[in-house]
């Protein structure tokens, strides 16, 4: 599945506490645009792959929401790119989580995890600390 992000909310996939088989793409065509993952606890079997072309845009796991991958998340390609956490986010990703090019992790109080960190060139920039 591919969706182009060009609304600010997106309810995708499954209902909470679901899980999604295969592989997903969500693609930001243009800068200052915002996914929120708003479906709690849900488990993608696969990856999330995730691109951005233009700078300012947010992949935004809301406060009290869990979002496990089992696979990859984003990719190598990406640009500029923020992964938001909110107040008791959990991220978890079983793979690597991709960036390149100023992709930073923000947001207060939320946790992420994975099985490895891929971004190039530079390091990963964690505005308000790497929450880890």
């Amino acid at each position: 599945m591919q969706y182009p992000v060009s609304v600010l909310v997106v309810h995708f996939l499954v209902t909470p506490g679901s899980t999604f088989n295969g592989n997903v793409s969500l693609s930001f065509t243009g800068g200052g645009s915002t996914l929120t993952m708003d479906v709690s606890n849900i488990t993608i079997n696969g990856s999330l792959v995730i691109t951005s072309t233009a700078s300012g845009n947010i992949f935004s796991v809301p406060a009290n929401t869990t979002l496990t991958i089992l696979g990859d998340l984003g990719d190598p390609a990406n640009n500029n790119l923020s992964y938001s956490l909110g107040d008791g986010a959990v991220l978890i990703v079983t793979g690597s989580v991709y960036g390149k090019n100023s992709n930073t992790i923000t947001g207060t109080g939320g946790t992420i995890s994975a099985g490895n960190l891929n971004f190039t060139p530079g390091d990963l920039n964690c505005t308000s600390g790497c929450p880890w």
